[in-house]
C-alpha cells in the first residue's frame, strides 16, 4: 500500500515509475484491455460490459499512473523529466481516444 502512495505523490524515483509501473505494468494492462476487445469483437458482442469492466480496472490505473509520473517529474527535474511529462500529455488524450474506439466497437 505505502508504493501506492509513493508513487502518487511521486516520491519513488523517475525511472522506478515510468519503466516499472508506466512500461511493465501498463503494457500488462493493454495487453488485458486488448483482449477484452478481442473478445467483444470476435463474439459479436451487443453488450457493453467487456469495456465497463476495461474502463473499471484501467482508468484507475491510468490516473494514478499519469499523476504519478507527472508529480515524480516535477520532484526529480532532468531532461527526462521533460520527456516524461510530454509523454503523459500525449498519452491522457490517446487513452481516451482508444476507450471511445472501444465503445464504437462495441456498440456497431
Amino acid at each position: 500500500m505505502a508504493v501506492i502512495r509513493e508513487v502518487w505523490g511521486g516520491y519513488r524515483s523517475l525511472g522506478e515509475t515510468f519503466w516499472l509501473w508506466g512500461v511493465l505494468v501498463g503494457s500488462i494492462m493493454v495487453g488485458f484491455g486488448g483482449g477484452l476487445a478481442t473478445m467483444a469483437a470476435i463474439q459479436e458482442f451487443n453488450s457493453l460490459w467487456p469495456i465497463f469492466v476495461l474502463l473499471a480496472i484501467t482508468l484507475p490505473l491510468n490516473v494514478w499512473l499519469m499523476v504519478g509520473l507527472w508529480r515524480c517529474a516535477t520532484n526529480h527535474p532532468s531532461g527526462w523529466a521533460i520527456v516524461v511529462k510530454v509523454l503523459c500529455v500525449i498519452g491522457a488524450p490517446f487513452w481516451v481516444y482508444r476507450c471511445l474506439q472501444l465503445f464504437a466497437l462495441a456498440s456497431s
